[in-house]
């Protein structure tokens, strides 16, 4: 048997039921499994949802309320069905007794009960605050170094700022550096920086490095614009001196040879297809409609400019992937000293306030459970988990899982058991650092010798059959073109039979389980799509024809049975979604659309507006929907 199961479960294809039918499973284990049971998600909603479910159930199966589960716990523990609903009624009774103890839990809150643990040898003074504005103390650290950069020992940050500065301008950028910074202090709490940031302090702290490491980026970067620049001149040179012109060569006014110009004046010097043909190629320079004359001057030139064509594609093959490398690190040379003396305002503030920051947790976190053992950090959090459920781990990022690694890895090799489930095609959350990449194949390969399993949900309860038809046949043929496409593109720019061999297949293999059956008490022939796509029309604007049908599709549904509140209308923007409400409300649509309250979701943030919403929805015996657009 598998210690550790890891279920690939797309939309509707029952993962809340697998979750609370394996969380059931361990209770009929042992009633007590509970105390030693994480159960984890990334939302309060999910958390609360999930610890009502299992308690509902319980109650269900023991008022014989329910069959679900029922036939599973039977064949998994060859019990009668009485039996199972008896101890149902055993299980339940404990929970509601210990419930303090029935550990579902949100991933912060449980990193926080860990910090929390650990606040003294984090140097934390007793009744330190978690901050969950991160934004007011950057803003903080920003406004105290901005009052010092007059001050000797910040000559430094002086000098960089207006570097920074310059380099602004230089680019055509406003110099103002308020967003900037600010946007550059954001980094620090970003997972990537926080995992490299040992060592990048460390180098930043070396000035004198600091400054032998730029003069020797930007020798690369001059370098190479040098060697293009002169090639590009040569070649311009030359044509000149022949007495031709660019429009004589192939191409007329768009011949590829000015790629010439291109180089001279050090812009996008990447070979384009058309300048690659005519390499070693003389009889694709002249044009047909040329004199002979002319031609025959063209083939005199061709020795010398197919030569420096190809010695520019031969350096730039070989050094424009340090050259763009050494251009953007010299960009950002700036940035980086800045952020570094941000970082540590940022840790002077909290230290003087005594506060921790809730960015910063997964990468405390991170170097507790490297320095400690697990049954230490079990010690002082005065829990012992044996079995770990983490849903929606498609969202999970690289250092909350370097976070839980060890503590599942304690669990598998005490013999005992622990799922994930979760979607990769669902991963969204990449602004919060999210790797899909974990679920995809890391967590399977870092515990195969454990037993891991991957499992596959693959059968969809929720959807109608028509719409479960298309999405197979969307998906599939679609990730299969996109994996194609993207072979054709970005293959020769990958290294190394491994990476190669990797992203060949990545995209395929992300959606290798999006295929979904039906179940066979589903019937057939249910639901519809309709897809629409218009050709340009230069008497309606996209957006008349949008509305004119998709109101006479909602007009059709209305006609053979649906109510209007049947209907959900998405859009990608806010301001689509009122343009859509404010058709609808105008009449000038056939729509009778019922009365209904509009309101912009930026103001429903606003206390005062949801306190004035609600009683307003009261008041008319919630008859009157409100819609936030």
């Amino acid at each position: 048997m598998s210690k550790l199961k890891i279920y690939k479960a797309s939309a509707g294809s029952g993962k809340t039921f697998t979750l609370t039918k394996e969380f059931l499973f361990l209770l009929y284990k042992s009633p007590t499994n509970y105390i030693h049971t994480l159960a984890v998600t990334f939302t309060n909603k999910a958390t609360a949802e999930m610890k009502s479910r299992i308690l509902e159930k319980l109650f269900e199966i023991s008022t014989n309320k329910t069959d679900d589960y029922v036939s599973d716990l039977m064949k998994e523990f060859k019990l009668e069905d009485q039996e199972i609903r008896q101890k149902a009624q055993v299980i339940l009774s404990y929970l509601l007794h210990d419930f303090s103890n029935f550990s579902v839990s949100t991933i912060d809150s449980f990193f926080q009960k860990i910090i929390r643990s650990f606040a003294r040898e984090a140097g934390l003074e007793s009744g330190f605050k978690i901050e969950l504005n991160t934004p007011k103390i950057l803003q903080k650290a920003i406004d105290h170094l901005l009052m010092k950069v007059d001050l000797p020992e910040y000559s430094h940050l002086k000098d960089w700022l207006v570097q920074f500065a310059e380099q602004k301008l230089n680019q055509g950028k406003s110099w103002n550096l308020s967003n900037d910074l600010h946007k550059l202090g954001s980094e620090i709490f970003n997972e990537l920086f926080q995992l490299e940031s040992r060592a990048i302090f460390d180098v930043i702290s070396q000035k004198g490095k600091m400054q032998d490491y730029l003069n020797n980026i930007q020798a690369i970067v001059h370098q190479f614009e040098s060697e293009i620049k002169s090639i590009g001149e040569q070649g311009s040179a030359a044509i000149i001196k022949s007495g031709l012109k660019y429009d004589l060569f192939t191409g007329k006014s768009r011949t590829p040879l000015k790629y010439f110009e291109r180089l001279k004046n050090v812009e996008k010097p990447e070979p384009g297809a058309s300048v690659l043909k005519l390499i070693d190629a003389s009889e694709k320079w002249g044009r047909k409609d040329n004199t002979p004359a002319i031609n025959q001057q063209i083939s005199e030139v061709y020795p010398l400019l197919n030569m420096l064509l190809k010695k520019a594609i031969d350096y730039i093959e070989r050094e424009y992937e340090n050259y763009t490398t050494a251009k953007v690190i010299s960009q950002n040379y700036f940035a980086l000293g800045i952020i570094a003396d941000i970082a540590n305002e940022v840790r002077a503030i909290c230290r003087d306030e005594n506060i921790f920051l809730i960015a910063d947790s997964s990468h405390f976190l991170n170097k507790i459970i490297d320095q400690n053992d697990t049954p230490f950090i079990y010690e002082k959090i005065g829990t012992r988990y044996q079995n770990f459920m983490i849903d929606e781990f498609q969202d999970t990022s690289k250092l909350q899982w370097l976070n839980f690694k060890p503590l599942v890895d304690n669990s598998l090799s005490s013999d005992d058991t622990s799922l994930i489930v979760g979607d990769v095609k669902q991963s969204i959350y990449r602004w919060r650092n999210s790797d899909w990449n974990l679920l995809a194949s890391k967590v399977e390969h870092d515990f195969i010798q454990h037993g891991s399993e991957a499992l596959t949900l693959n059968k969809n309860w929720r959807s109608l059959s028509n719409i479960i038809s298309f999405n197979n046949s969307l998906f599939v043929s679609g990730a299969k073109y996109i994996q194609n496409d993207f072979n054709q593109q970005f293959s020769g720019l990958l290294k190394g039979e491994d990476t190669i061999a990797e992203f060949s297949s990545k995209i395929s293999h992300a959606y290798a389980d999006v295929f979904q059956e039906l179940p066979a008490n589903k019937d057939l022939n249910k639901g519809h799509v309709k897809a629409m796509f218009f050709d340009r029309d230069k008497e309606k604007s996209y957006d008349e024809r949008m509305l004119f049908e998709m109101v006479k599709n909602i007009e059709n549904l209305v006609d053979k049975g649906y109510n209007y509140h049947d209907f959900c209308i998405l859009v990608r923007k806010k301001g689509e979604g009122e343009t859509i409400a404010n058709a609808l409300l105008s009449g000038a649509y056939s729509i009778q659309a019922k009365p209904f309250l509009l309101f912009p979701m930026n103001h429903c943030s606003c206390p005062v507006l949801q306190r004035f919403i609600l009683w307003w929805h009261k008041l008319n015996s919630y008859k009157i929907p409100i819609i936030l657009s």
